[in-house]
C-alpha cells in the first residue's frame, strides 16, 4: 500500500477512535426544583435539541435526566440545566432574579446559546406568540421554550442572539388596556441593525389604540401588504409588531401606523394623508377617509371598485377608521379620489 494512503488511514482511524471515545461520556443531571412530568419533559426536550445530544432519557426513580454525548455537548447541558431547573412557586421572583443576569455561553467562534426569561406573558398562548414571532423574524436558527418559567432558549450566531435580546426587551410588555376612549400616545422602538445585506433593520411598532385584536391584526396586515414588508409578526396582548425590513419600507410602515393607530373613526387631521415612496418616481400610498362614515360592507365594496384601477391592486379597507388604504401611481390615486367623491 502506498505510504500516503497508509498514513491517511491511520490518521482517520485515530480520529474515529477519538470521536468514539468522546461520545462514550455520560452525565446524570438531577432535578431539584422541577416536579411535574410535563415540565420535566419540556426541559429534556430543550436540553436534547440545544446541545445536540442524541441519547437522552429520564430516570423517574432517580428524578434525573441521563445524557450520553460528547464532552462539549455534556458541558453545554451542565451549563443550561440549572437555568431551567428552577422553582416556579413564586414565578415573578424567579424571573426577576434570572433577568438580572445575562445568561449566555459561547459554543464556538460564532455559535452561542442564550436564555431569556419573559415576565409579561401572562398565558402560555401569549408566551408562544412572542416566541413564534422572534423565531420567524431571524430565519435559520434554533429556538425552544420552557413554559413553566416563560424561558426562551436560542442557539445561533452572536448577531442573532443580540437581535433576539433587542426584540425580547422591546416586545415583553404588559398587555394594553382598551378602556380609554382617548388616543394613547404611541411610540416606536429604536432600531437594531444587522450585518445582512437586505432587510437588515429590526424595529418594533406599538399600536395601543387598536381596540380589538381583530383591528390590530387587520392594521398590521394592511401595513405589511401596502409596504411590501416580508418579515412582520404580531404579539396581540401588547399590540406589538416585530418587523425586519430595509429603511425605506420601515419608514413607510411607521407613517401608516402613525396615521391609522388612532381612536375610532379618527385621522390626525383633514388630510390629504399621502406618503410618497422616496426611491420611486411615481409610487404613492394614500389613505382615504369616507365622508360621511359608512359601514364595513360599503367600505369593502368601494375598495373592490378601486382595486382594479391600480397597478399594484392594493386597496384595503380599515373599518375602525372608516378608511381605505391605496398604493398606486399619482394618476391612479386621482382616479380613486374621484370615484370616492361620487360613491
Amino acid at each position: 500500500m502506498h505510504p500516503k494512503v497508509t498514513a491517511f488511514l491511520i490518521a482517520t482511524a485515530f480520529a474515529s477512535a477519538a470521536i468514539g471515545q468522546q461520545a462514550q461520556a455520560d452525565r446524570v443531571l438531577h432535578f431539584t426544583s422541577t416536579g411535574t412530568e410535563q415540565a420535566i419533559d419540556e426541559i429534556a426536550t430543550v436540553i436534547r435539541n440545544i446541545t445536540d445530544v442524541k441519547q437522552a432519557s429520564l430516570d423517574t426513580k432517580e428524578h434525573a435526566l441521563v445524557l450520553h454525548g460528547t464532552g462539549s455537548q455534556l458541558a453545554l447541558a451542565e451549563w443550561l440545566f440549572p437555568l431551567l431547573d428552577l422553582p416556579t412557586s413564586d414565578l415573578v421572583v424567579t424571573q426577576e432574579r434570572q433577568k438580572a443576569t445575562k445568561h449566555e455561553t459561547r459554543v464556538d467562534a460564532d455559535d452561542v446559546v442564550r436564555v431569556f426569561y419573559l415576565s409579561n406573558t401572562a398565558t402560555v398562548q401569549s408566551f408562544g406568540e412572542v416566541a413564534t414571532a422572534v423565531h420567524a423574524l431571524f430565519g435559520s436558527w434554533r429556538l425552544f421554550t420552557y413554559n413553566a418559567l416563560r424561558a426562551i432558549i436560542v442557539r445561533g450566531s452572536a448577531e442573532q442572539a443580540a437581535a433576539a435580546e433587542f426584540v425580547f426587551n422591546e416586545i415583553d410588555k404588559p398587555a394594553i388596556s382598551t378602556d380609554s376612549s382617548h388616543a394613547i400616545e404611541h411610540t416606536h422602538s429604536p432600531e437594531f441593525r444587522m450585518r445582512i445585506m437586505e432587510d437588515n433593520v429590526v424595529r418594533v411598532f406599538y399600536l395601543p389604540n387598536t381596540r380589538t385584536v381583530a383591528d390590530f391584526q387587520l392594521l398590521s396586515f394592511i401595513a405589511r401588504v401596502a409596504t411590501d414588508i416580508r418579515w412582520m409578526f404580531m404579539y396581540n396582548a401588547a399590540r406589538a409588531v416585530a418587523t425586519r425590513a430595509n429603511e425605506e419600507r420601515l419608514a413607510a410602515a411607521a407613517w401608516l401606523f402613525d396615521e391609522l393607530d388612532q381612536p375610532t373613526n379618527a385621522l390626525q387631521d383633514s388630510g390629504p394623508h399621502e406618503y410618497r415612496i422616496p426611491s420611486a418616481s411615481d409610487d404613492v400610498i394614500r389613505i382615504f377617509r369616507l365622508e360621511p362614515p359608512v359601514n364595513a360592507q360599503r367600505l369593502n365594496d368601494v375598495s373592490n371598485r378601486i382595486r382594479p384601477m391600480t397597478s399594484r391592486r392594493i386597496a384595503m379597507p380599515y373599518p375602525a377608521n372608516n378608511a381605505i388604504v391605496v398604493r398606486a401611481t399619482a394618476g391612479q390615486i386621482a382616479l380613486a379620489e374621484q370615484l370616492i367623491k361620487h360613491q
